[in-house]
């Protein structure tokens, strides 16, 4: 069977990251092949998923937002293949921050591909990003935005097939 693999780090300002993983594992029922909680500046999972002929193999870096962590960043980001941007719906100062975690990551791999998430989807009420805003955002990075719940797991699925294509173009997770 066909492996394909891909070093995907997850980078974001206080933005259910943590929460977000939970539900990649949850609703996929994936095993954690290995999961080191206590990396220093980052949290480290390896996901297989299953897809149409074929394997995915994730090494899910979940890098560390606080700025003592900079230095170290930059080799847990070395090799990356894509990123994963997480914002908060709520919280605009963290889309502000997406532009820079941008940056960071273009500056480490020009050619790599990413997906802007925006999480809290399910707390309408307390949108603070308007629609024009998030378009604009991934006209600008030449990225797609998905929108996600972290409590509900409105549109995780999607994010995990849309990951897979960026590994591999034309798997699907089954």
């Amino acid at each position: 069977m066909h492996i394909a693999s891909a070093k995907v780090a997850m980078m974001g300002d206080k933005a259910d990251k943590s929460a977000l993983i939970s539900q990649f594992l949850m609703n996929h029922r994936v095993p954690i092949q290995e999961h080191n909680k206590s990396t220093l500046g980052a949290d480290f999972y390896l996901i297989e998923l299953k897809a149409v002929g074929a394997e995915v193999h994730l090494y899910l870096w979940d890098l560390n937002d606080h700025e003592s962590f900079n230095t170290l960043r930059k080799y847990y980001l070395h090799g990356t293949n894509v990123f994963l941007i997480v914002f908060d719906l709520t919280r605009p100062e963290t889309l502000d921050q997406a532009y820079q975690w941008f940056e960071e990551a273009k500056h480490v791999n020009p050619e790599a591909s990413g997906i802007l998430i925006g999480t809290n989807l399910d707390l309408l009420d307390e949108h603070k990003i308007t629609d024009a805003t998030i378009d604009k955002i991934s006209v600008d990075l030449s990225w797609p935005v998905i929108l996600a719940s972290t409590k509900t797991g409105e549109n995780c699925e999607k994010i995990l097939q849309e990951l897979t294509a960026l590994v591999e173009p034309g798997l699907v997770v089954v």
